[in-house]
């Protein structure tokens, strides 16, 4: 519907995988608070931040582990 995307409540954006693709947007624009839209994360594009970030895991021992197929 051209309304919907006039009112940004549909967004076009890129996914590595996929191209470009159309999602919903937010139904409520607020002129101070705009919105900020990104893309999902694809499959394990931040598990080696999570795990030195969040489980102290170390860079060598991630490798270790993709290497045993763990991640």
């Amino acid at each position: 519907d051209p309304h919907l995307k006039q009112r940004v409540m549909i967004v076009e954006m890129e996914y590595p995988p996929r191209g470009s693709f159309q999602t919903v947007g937010l139904p409520m624009i607020l002129s101070d608070s705009p919105a900020d839209y990104t893309r999902p994360p694809v499959l394990g594009e931040h598990t080696e931040a999570i795990l030195k970030d969040l489980c102290d895991v170390s860079p060598d021992e991630t490798k270790k582990l993709k290497a045993k197929g763990v991640v």
